[in-house]
């Protein structure tokens, strides 16, 4: 709207030239309305064709769980982008076609582009300041979910997703029962152990951020047990590598071993939260546990795990404990409570998952035959979807926000380039005066400026309100974090400085001759 403001204004003897040679205003109207209609078509157009050969990028960026057919541009994408493009084009050129439209024939035809009105000048400067407020906001936008997806990548989640692949079978499907499902899994631990690069690894009913686990829970010497938002108790039946293979420390205590997982054997982990809510100022080491409908029969505390993120990267204190398992029929597990059976193998490796994970499936998969498909991913792919929300705000806001800085660059040259134009005579005529090029540079900068730092100070406060808007989005920084919005600004700016800089660098070497001789 802006560049073609300057430009109306630049053409506006060609437009008395047309109405003078007999041209109606409607056609005047109508000409420069299509102009800016076929401007954005254009836009339109240009943008479809970055939707059709950037859309997998994108797809695969931020909705990595997105089918291709979701995606097709059929009628109603392109009738909505074209009825927008349409849009765009008529409220960027309805006001520049409306003042040529009715531009005075002989003012026009005697001053030609150089009448310049201080309402014409305040409304490229009251565009110009919108355009930086807004760009401004986009950029905070992007500087909070940068931050806040940096927090959350940098959080310790209690376990390794850097090097432990998850491996399952859908037994299901293959028509396993609980007992047929249990054997084939453990088979494949056998199996997983042996593949080379391979460190540890553990069968389990129920991992980090997959299924969850709850039964009756009742402790010996409690009441009742500490009520969390997070629910719970939850349990893990796990074999006695799981801690190792995921990464956990055992505190307190020790883990399982093999004895653990026979039928005789009555002992259980918790978690260092379990550890210190139920049993605050005491050693947990040796406490009963009665889990499930066997409320007679003690389960022994024998070690204290560190602590791991439930099904949340986000989430508050959770009860949790562990369980031994072992033979076809759960083991221990299974003769305490009634588990449907194995679900993940949990595989540590040497070198990092995502690397290793296409050989342990193949190891796996032709570990015997007729065997259901196995999956195999790292449990960094299995976190990803979870990080999705920050991700695609820092995306988007950037993508959005680095666009809106070069068109707002854009814009302050494009407007102090179309002043300097304007004022080259008064230029000329201040060089010839003894102006020094420095001060030039200083004049235009400031004429400049102005609608850029008008624009940031209200850009400030159109961030804080956008701040409050996404700040139960945000994580680990506040909505009006000094950081970002110092950075954002002061880039901001600096642009903008630039942006003037250069046609005002131009403006201190104006011939003042050559200036004076164009008149």
């Amino acid at each position: 709207a802006n560049l073609l403001l300057a430009r109306g204004i630049r053409r506006r003897r060609e437009m008395a030239i047309r109405l003078g040679l007999g041209a109606g205003r409607n056609q005047v109207l109508r000409l420069l309305v299509v102009e800016s209609l076929l401007l954005g078509l254009a836009g339109g157009a240009a943008a479809l064709l970055v939707a059709i050969w950037g859309g997998a990028l994108v797809r695969g960026l931020l909705l990595p769980g997105l089918s291709d057919d979701t995606m097709v541009l059929d009628w109603r994408v392109l009738a909505f982008t074209g009825g927008l493009s349409l849009l765009a084009g008529l409220l960027a050129g309805a006001a520049p076609a409306l003042r040529s439209s009715r531009a005075d024939l002989s003012n026009a035809l005697r001053s030609g582009a150089r009448d310049v009105t201080t309402t014409r000048v305040r409304l490229r400067g009251a565009l110009l300041a919108t355009q930086v407020a807004f760009t401004l906001v986009l950029l905070v936008g992007a500087g909070l979910f940068v931050r806040s997806l940096r927090s959350v990548q940098a959080l310790d989640l209690g376990v390794d997703l850097v090097r432990v692949l998850r491996a399952q079978v859908d037994t299901r499907a293959a028509g396993l029962d609980n007992r047929a499902s249990n054997t084939l899994y453990l088979r494949l631990l056998e199996r997983a152990r042996t593949i080379p690069g391979v460190e540890h690894a553990a069968a389990t009913v129920g991992s980090p951020f997959g299924t969850n686990l709850g039964t009756d829970l009742r402790v010996s010497g409690r009441d009742s047990l500490p009520q969390l938002p997070t629910g719970g108790p939850f349990f893990n039946a796990v074999t006695p590598e799981y801690f190792a293979a995921l990464g956990m420390r055992i505190v307190r205590g020790r883990g399982f071993t093999e004895a653990d997982g026979q039928d005789s054997a009555r002992v259980t982990v918790v978690g260092q939260t379990f550890a210190r809510l139920v049993w605050p100022g005491e050693d947990p080491l040796g406490k009963c546990l009665y889990v499930g409908d066997d409320q007679t029969t003690c389960v022994q505390v024998v070690g204290v795990a560190s602590n791991a993120r439930l099904s949340e990267l986000v989430e508050g204190p959770v009860l949790q404990y562990y369980l031994p398992v072992a033979g076809v029929n759960a083991g221990a597990a299974g003769d305490i409570i009634n588990v449907d059976g194995v679900t993940d193998l949990l595989i540590r490796t040497r070198s990092p998952a995502r690397d290793a994970a296409a050989a342990v499936q193949r190891a796996l998969q032709g570990a015997e035959p007729n065997l259901p498909y196995v999956l195999v991913e790292s449990l960094e792919e299995s976190v990803a979807p979870l990080q999705r929300s920050w991700r695609m705000g820092a995306t988007m806001f950037s993508a959005f926000g680095l666009l809106a800085l070069a068109i707002a660059a854009v814009g302050v040259f494009g407007v102090t380039a179309y002043t300097v134009s304007q004022r080259t005579r008064e230029i000329g005529v201040r060089i010839a005066l003894g102006a020094q090029p420095g001060g030039v540079v200083r004049l235009v900068l400031m004429q400049g400026l102005r609608a850029a730092v008008a624009g940031a100070a209200v850009g400030l406060v159109g961030a804080l309100v956008l701040g409050r808007a996404v700040a139960s989005l945000l994580y680990g920084v506040t909505p009006a974090d000094p950081t970002v919005f110092g950075a954002v600004t002061a880039v901001l700016l600096a642009v903008a400085v630039l942006a003037a800089w250069l046609p005002a660098r131009r403006a201190a070497r104006v011939d003042p001759i050559i200036a004076l001789q164009a008149e």
